[in-house]
Formats: structure tokens, C-alpha cells, sequence
């Protein structure tokens, strides 16, 4: 497959499901379980996140970073620094043809559940078969946040199945 890259509407589906939290102006941490701002890692029932989705790592931890929040330009390039990654694995591990709407549903997706989570996933292995229907019947079982059923996680994988099967994009913010 070529060099294809998440396109601006890609982009703007992503962010929209990535619930950034904002206070005075800048991006502040929050809880990628409830959505909640918190002011210490430890606070996190999930995981501690700022900017669109960005996973606060222990490293980023250890040097104490993000918690007086960033700038929109600091959390638009950690977007960027990460979705990359995303995008080169998507290129590396389908072996079918995919069309742009196709690819940006791809991307958002394995961004939420993690590379592992989707070069493993029984979706990639119907979507090499080239069984996209099937494939995509796969988003909406990736549901779960620590074994409880979260209706954001819903709503995204259905937006994400609507835009791998119909290229609609729809918008939660």
C-alpha cells in the first residue's frame, strides 16, 4: 500500500473523540476513565492523560511533566509526534487496499487501543482477508476500559465503523 496519511478530517474525528480538558486556556490532565481533570498522576482511575489522548508515561512522570498544563501548540505536537506511529503500523501490518475513509477509521481506532491491541485483533486478521464487512463488525466489540463498558467507548467505535464502512465522519465535540 502507499504512503497514505491521516487526512485533516481524520484528524478532526480523532481529536473529537479524544475529550482534551481545558482551563484557563491551556490543557489540563485528566482521567482517560471519566474524563475528569485531576492534578496528580495518582488521581487516575484510568490512565493520566492531557492534550488529545496523549498517555502520561513514567518517564514523563518521573520529570514531573504536564501538570500546569500545556499550550494548544504543545498538545497539537504531541498529537502529531504520536500519530505517526499509528499511521506507519497501519501501512506495515494491512495487506489490502484501503481507501482514505478507510484508513483514518484505522488509525483512530488502533490510537485508542493501542498498536498491540490491533496488530493482534481478530479485525486485522478479517481485513487482510479482505472481509471488510466483517472487519468492521469488529470495532464496536472494543468497548471495555478495565472490564467496564464505557458509553464514550461505545459511541466511538460506532462513529469509527460508520466511517471504515460509509466514509461519514461524525463528530462527538
Amino acid at each position: 500500500m502507499g504512503a497514505m496519511a491521516l487526512s485533516e478530517m481524520g484528524i478532526k474525528f480523532i481529536k473529537s473523540y479524544e475529550g482534551k480538558v481545558m482551563r484557563n486556556g491551556l490543557h489540563v490532565m485528566y482521567d482517560d476513565h471519566t474524563g475528569k481533570p485531576i492534578s496528580r498522576y495518582e488521581d487516575a482511575k484510568g490512565f493520566p492523560t492531557i492534550g488529545y489522548g496523549h498517555l502520561i508515561t513514567e518517564s514523563e512522570k518521573e520529570k514531573n511533566l504536564y501538570l500546569n498544563g500545556i499550550t494548544e501548540e504543545q498538545a497539537e505536537a504531541l498529537f502529531k509526534q504520536k500519530i505517526v506511529n499509528f499511521e506507519r503500523n497501519i501501512l506495515r501490518v494491512v495487506t489490502v487496499e484501503l481507501t482514505q475513509h478507510e484508513f483514518d477509521a484505522l488509525v483512530s481506532f488502533s490510537f485508542n487501543v493501542g498498536i498491540g491491541n490491533f496488530n493482534s485483533s481478530t479485525l486485522l486478521k478479517l481485513l487482510n482477508q479482505n472481509k471488510k464487512k466483517e472487519a468492521a463488525e469488529q470495532f464496536t466489540r472494543w468497548v471495555r476500559s478495565k472490564g467496564v463498558i464505557l458509553p464514550g467507548l461505545v459511541r466511538r467505535r460506532e462513529a469509527e465503523r460508520d466511517l471504515f464502512l460509509h466514509g461519514v465522519y461524525i463528530f462527538l465535540q
